[in-house]
């Protein structure tokens, strides 16, 4: 497939509106809206929406069932692209059509007539399909979640659009081939429009790859000259990969135990301006082909003292001090604890691949009963210049973004997005925002790929087998490893830093105690590698990782509003939390979660746990 939005002849947003589980509770149509039926429960679509741009114009097309929307892409001219926000989803149903029309699934080759194929990965993300229609007849249908990363409603707002997204009362019955509402009509028009307004307005920019960190990598290797970037950011071999991915971690949040689930009074909130992007400009990050080794990294055993940043494998037996901070994940090692982050080995040795920052971490918070190097991998680096609170006092915002991070290998990258960011609003802000933190997830990318193939079980239910991994474009994975280490390094150094005052933590924002603001801490409203005050507090409530409630205002506001943070919780159920509410083991109703059924996907309401 090809995941360059410029290979085709034309592109269209589109959008299923699909039957509920309530469509098939007789005694609610029937109590709700008068409305009685004898149709067996399977899901289907009662509207579907294509739209294009044709000059400045917007141009729509509608129809209310399956064969209808794939004849119209059978008229369509050869080689169009069609996005979906959401594949995982409207997919289902496309995907359970084919099969049951008799089209084959094929893989690793051009669809012929009949038959498609599919980039869907082992864990359930679809990326894009492509369909041979007949004829040679082949359209290719791609998910827009991945180039916009963010919810139709969000992305009107994001992108100060004309139209925003409107309501809908699905759970009422429509009848096979019913003629659409205007009214319903009118709300998947804006949710298709609004999806080719803002890819329109992200080609503009040049975002033509499929997802954001295609575009962010794709950008940033032109900014290498001559074939250069290949040089910095060779590929390497896929078992040197998979050595080094063991060391790959993401953000750090973590919850003092002292104060989990206690209202607190009192706090102030800060965030790291661009967390990752800083720690890629002032940090020492890694290039070049890496030095392996046995045993322990020693920099004056090796050729050069360029090789300065490693990643290092060892077994070891641990415990946690008394003041320190757990910070080594458990991922897949069996033990006993509830927490996300180790608190003691458990008296067995361990084998954990750690990079430098994270090694210095370890022994920082950890007492280590007993450690074994195995081997390790050492890399040349280079950092760009940072600019001290003092240096700033004497410069101007544009004289501290042309000087901020010389010297780093992702300096050119940045400084096109930092100005950008600086000094735009709206769509142009949020453009900016994303193409810089979606680099450093762009080199991250597992050469081994698995994938799912579809097909339909002895009940016509839409199911997936795992297709075996397949060697892949290898990236450069110790760009991405580098990147979130140094983040976890800042803010675990700030925690130890301010260890009496620390509450909560989570990748680039700290939550403390009081309202007066340290004295050596390096605040700025917008300079990288600098923190700022988010909110001030009044009184918190903190359960767990991403689960969080506070009643706060901005430092330049004094208005105070409720602020709600519940991981996997939906707007239907944050919602109803409040204060009172908002407790450990809490349960709330109306948790959407996907059920298959034959046809395609339900989305079902089921209950949600506050859980610690």
């Amino acid at each position: 497939m090809r995941f360059d939005f410029t290979r085709y002849t034309e592109v269209y947003t589109a959008d299923f509106e699909t039957s509920t589980p309530l469509w098939f509770d007789k005694e609610y149509q029937k109590k709700t809206y008068g409305i009685e039926h004898d149709e067996p429960e399977r899901a289907r679509i009662w509207a579907w929406d294509v739209c294009k741009e044709v000059g400045k114009q917007y141009v729509h097309k509608s129809g209310t069932n399956m064969l209808s929307f794939m004849l119209f892409l059978k008229r369509l001219q050869p080689n169009c692209l069609i996005a979906f926000h959401n594949l995982a989803f409207d997919g289902s149903y496309i995907i359970s059509w084919l099969l049951e029309q008799g089209f084959t699934h094929v893989s690793d080759t051009r669809p012929r007539a009949y038959e498609f194929s599919t980039c869907i990965s082992d864990m359930g993300q679809h990326y894009c399909y492509e369909i041979n229609l007949g004829d040679g007849h082949v359209v290719t249908i791609m998910d827009s979640l991945k180039y916009i990363m963010a919810s139709v409603k969000e992305i009107a707002k994001m992108y100060n659009l004309p139209i925003l997204k409107g309501e809908c009362d699905y759970n009422k019955y429509r009848f096979p081939d019913e003629p659409i509402s205007d009214s319903d009509l009118s709300y998947i028009h804006n949710d298709t429009e609004i999806m080719r307004r803002a890819i329109s307005i992200n080609l503009s920019h040049g975002q033509r790859k499929f997802t954001q960190a295609g575009n962010a990598r794709f950008e940033f290797k032109h900014t290498f000259p001559n074939g250069s970037y290949d040089v910095y950011f060779p590929e390497l071999p896929n078992d040197v990969d998979a050595e080094l991915r063991k060391a790959y971690v993401g953000g750090f949040c973590y919850v003092n135990p002292k104060y989990r689930c206690k209202d607190l009074g009192e706090m102030i909130s800060m965030d790291y301006n661009s967390m990752y992007p800083s720690q890629m400009l002032f940090k020492p990050m890694p290039y070049g082909e890496p030095w392996f080794g046995r045993g322990k990294y020693r920099k004056e055993e090796l050729p050069t003292e360029q090789l300065d940043l490693y990643i290092q494998n060892v077994t070891a037996m641990f415990e946690l001090k008394e003041d320190g901070i757990p910070m080594i994940p458990k991922r897949k090692m069996v033990l006993r604890q509830p927490d996300t982050y180790l608190t003691s080995s458990e008296g067995k040795m361990i084998t954990m691949t750690l990079s430098s920052p994270d090694l210095e971490l370890f022994f920082m918070n950890y007492d280590v009963l007993r450690i074994e190097y195995n081997w390790f991998y050492a890399f040349k680096s280079c950092k760009g210049r940072f600019i001290t609170p003092e240096e700033a006092k004497h410069m101007t915002k544009d004289e501290i973004i042309s000087e901020s991070g010389k010297g780093s290998l992702y300096y050119k990258y940045f400084l096109k997005w930092r100005y950008i960011k600086e000094y735009s609003q709206g769509t142009e802000r949020a453009i900016a925002k994303r193409m810089q933190n979606a680099l450093y997830g762009a080199e991250a990318c597992n050469p081994l790929r698995s994938s799912s193939i579809p097909y339909l079980d002895e009940n016509g239910l839409l199911k997936y087998t795992i297709h075996e991994a397949k060697d892949g474009t290898p990236m450069y994975l110790p760009a991405s490893i580098f990147t979130t280490a140094w983040s976890r390094y800042e803010i675990i150094t700030a925690i130890h830093k301010y260890r009496d005052r620390f509450v909560y933590c989570d990748t680039d924002s700290l939550y403390m105690l009081g309202h007066n603001i340290p004295k050596d801490i390096n605040i700025h409203d917008s300079l990288y590698g600098f923190f700022k005050i988010e909110h001030i507090i009044e009184k918190a409530r903190f359960i767990g990782a991403k689960r969080y409630i506070y009643y706060a205002r901005t430092p330049k506001s004094r208005d105070y509003k409720w602020e709600i943070a519940c991981c996997g919780a939906g707007d239907s159920i944050k919602s109803q939390m409040c204060w009172r509410n908002f407790l450990p083991n809490r349960t709330f109703y109306g948790k959407l979660s996907m059920k298959t059924i034959a046809g395609g996907k339900h989305l079902v309401e089921t209950t949600y746990r506050l859980t610690v």
